[in-house]
């Protein structure tokens, strides 16, 4: 073969950390989990930080808000010259014409009051509570039977070391090499210490590109069948944008990754209904 008489081999389309990534795992049975530069994602994937600097411009821009008034606090209600327990509104009106505070909680007006006294002492029955107050409706969302699903995936193996701030593209970059030389230990791996570092990651406004950014890795970088079927990856990327769809919606990346990848769409659309 030429790699032996040259002494080398090419793996072509092979990126240098993945490489390092599969080395450490044939070696030491785990691969190390790098911590996420924002710079090899903004100068590889695209826009992120021109992103940035437009909303810091636009964050300039905008006008200062206007202070906040203070509420002016009510006058605290005088107290009642009479205790509540020395009136009743049957031995008619009240003194000074005020009905104390503490009787008066659930009547709108002093009215009210002696019509329900009355009510009581001539047995009269009260109205029923409306059957439409007993039964409320609510409306259920997906969004936490997803959760619950995808916390209980599970992978065998072991998995790789833990990261602060976890490169989640990498374990996908890592994925691919494995899928493509047909490592299946490292797949799970990968897969493994994915499903880990996306169950701890607390995702907000702030960080959605780290997700954004391994979504499209795994559209762009991966196909829909694998030899055993359907892409793990994929798989288990979608399942979790599924679950935080209502975060991503805020941002315009979404809507540009659909429209980018159709096949993305459908994916999602089956999550949420299933």
């Amino acid at each position: 073969m030429k790699e032996s008489t040259e002494g080398h081999a090419v793996l072509e389309d092979v990126e240098e950390d993945a490489f390092i990534g599969f080395c450490e795992f044939a070696y030491l049975g785990a691969y190390k989990t790098p911590q996420r530069s924002e710079e090899t994602y903004d100068t590889n994937l695209g826009n992120s930080t021109e992103r940035e600097s437009d909303l810091a411009e636009e964050r300039r821009l905008q006008p200062d808000p206007e202070p906040e008034l203070e509420p002016e606090l009510e006058p605290e209600p005088e107290p009642d010259d009479v205790p509540a327990q020395e009136w009743d509104p049957m031995d008619g009106p009240a003194p000074n014409g005020r009905v104390p505070m503490n009787n008066w909680d659930m009547y709108t007006t002093r009215k009210d009051w002696i019509s329900f006294r009355r009510k009581l002492a001539y047995g009269i029955p009260l109205p029923e509570e409306k059957e439409s107050a007993k039964h409320v409706t609510y409306v259920q969302y997906p969004y936490d039977g997803l959760w619950e699903q995808f916390r209980e995936l599970r992978f065998t193996g072991t998995e790789a070391s833990q990261s602060t701030i976890p490169d989640l593209v990498f374990h996908g970059k890592l994925y691919v090499f494995a899928t493509r030389y047909l490592v299946d230990s490292l797949r799970t791996q990968c897969l493994k210490s994915l499903h880990r570092d996306l169950c701890k990651f607390s995702l907000n406004k702030r960080n959605t590109n780290h997700v954004f950014d391994l979504i499209e890795y795994a559209y762009q970088e991966s196909g829909r069948g694998e030899p055993e079927g359907e892409s793990t990856l994929r798989n288990l990327v979608i399942h979790y944008a599924a679950c935080e769809a209502r975060t991503l919606a805020e941002d315009p990346r979404l809507r540009d990754l659909l429209n980018q990848f159709s096949e993305m769409g459908s994916d999602m659309v089956t999550k949420l209904v299933n």
